[in-house]
């Protein structure tokens, strides 16, 4: 009955599932010449009917799901502490949240969006067990990568008839929405195939590589330059991978010795590319202007100031400050920023912060150390390049954004952990 939670079967239906909210009223609405950039309209994205909930109803199926799935199984005593350690983390995280929920007395869509991203949280630590079934070198992994292109393929398709309206010269600047109802989605779609597909050890390095390549694309046509970023750093990997390969006989030192400083020149040119195609100016300068990240950032150390110890100690409670919380009130008229820290900062420390205060913004970040740590532990070779990697970009993200929210910025993660704790361990049992 579980089989299909192997990981050559739920990977690519995380990918189906995802695409498929929106996908049709993309397709429908980029065929009748109607685009927009950036956003579809409210109206529009309501027209997708059943399949706008399809993505909430498969993660509270996998969230179901997959703890029957490790009952099932006969773990070793370190997974069976992880497992006891995490149900004490989500009932800690909980209380805390409620507690400053009740006292602040917000609206109940408050603790909707609070619960909505817990249970992605909760599904990514399902995914890190699901990832057990994952082998070093498995012939399953070509098939995955080959699905992971199709879609790839399938949302450049869409990019390339939505470009040909607003012109092929200024992709990136116009946020071109491809298969999603939001350009920032599409660029994290773009960053969940490059990683997911570098994951993917037992397909071809060739095979990934265009992977990569296709996600950069998407990325640069979403605008959404911290993606292409990520997508770039996961490519520059693979190259230096690729060095590595035995094929290359006595070509791999030159090799490697010529690829350092044509990565290095190839950042800088591409960074300035990035810029002049999405034309919205330095990363730096549009975190510091009004509205940027860095800005929001030092308002929102501004109204801390205002905090009583109550919201110094607990926050205000679980999912104020979220996008699902500001958003849901917008559409509904009311203005999100009446309550309290209910604004969007793109900062998930801040965005957590406010949610459960210094004490359980201590539990939860805790919590957070200890998986990555715990999924990095004992990883060998190629796997501790990947895990480190992850990890590195996994803590930019958090500055940049609130990952936790976002389908396909945390499952990835989810997917990398988790590969490079079991893929480490059939490797070693593999040369063993």
């Amino acid at each position: 009955m579980l089989r299909w939670l192997r990981v050559e079967t739920f990977l690519p239906l995380v990918f189906l599932v995802g695409i498929s909210q929106y996908g049709i009223v993309a397709f429908k609405v980029t065929l009748s010449g109607d685009i927009v950039g950036w956003t579809l309209g409210v109206s529009t994205q309501e027209s997708s009917g059943f399949f706008r909930y399809l993505k909430d109803g498969f993660l509270l199926l996998l969230s179901v799901i997959w703890p029957v799935y490790v009952m099932r199984q006969k773990w070793p005593p370190s997974i069976n502490s992880l497992v006891v350690g995490y149900v004490a983390w989500v009932v800690a995280v909980l209380t805390i949240g409620s507690v400053g929920f009740l006292a602040s007395g917000g609206p109940s869509l408050f603790l909707i969006a609070g619960l909505r991203w817990l249970m992605l949280m909760h599904v990514c630590f399902g995914i890190f067990f699901l990832m057990s079934t994952f082998k070093s070198s498995q012939v399953k992994h070509p098939v995955v990568v080959s699905w992971l292109a199709i879609f790839a393929t399938l949302d450049i398709f869409l990019i390339v008839l939505q470009a040909g309206h607003f012109g092929l010269s200024s992709l990136g600047a116009f946020r071109l929405t491809g298969l999603f109802n939001n350009a920032g989605i599409a660029g994290f779609f773009g960053f969940s195939l490059a990683l997911c597909g570098w994951v993917l050890s037992g397909a071809s390095l060739s095979g990934r590589l265009l992977i990569s390549a296709l996600a950069l694309l998407i990325s640069l046509s979403s605008g959404t330059r911290s993606m292409m970023i990520g997508v770039a750093i996961i490519f520059a990997f693979q190259l230096l991978e690729f060095t590595k390969s035995h094929s290359l006989g006595r070509y791999r030192l030159a090799l490697r010795v010529f690829l350092l400083p044509a990565l290095l020149l190839m950042a800088l040119v591409g960074y300035g590319s990035m810029i002049s195609a999405v034309n919205r100016g330095g990363i730096v300068e549009a975190a510091l202007s009004e509205g940027g990240r860095i800005s929001n950032f030092l308002n929102m150390l501004d109204t801390l100031y205002t905090a009583d110890m109550f919201e110094i100690l607990l926050g205000r409670g679980i999912g104020v400050g979220t996008n699902t919380a500001y958003t849901m009130l917008a559409v509904r008229g009311v203005d999100p920023t009446i309550y309290r820290f209910n604004w969007l900062i793109d900062n998930a420390f801040l965005t957590q912060f406010f949610q459960f205060g210094l004490l359980g913004s201590l539990v939860f970040w805790g919590g957070i150390a200890f998986f990555i740590w715990f999924a990095g532990k004992g990883s060998v070779g190629y796997f501790r390049t990947m895990h480190r990697v992850a990890a590195t970009l996994f803590f930019l993200l958090l500055w940049a954004g609130n990952p936790f929210e976002h389908y396909f910025l945390v499952i990835p993660f989810a997917v990398a952990f988790g590969a490079s704790y079991w893929g480490s361990r059939s490797l070693v049992l593999r040369v063993g």
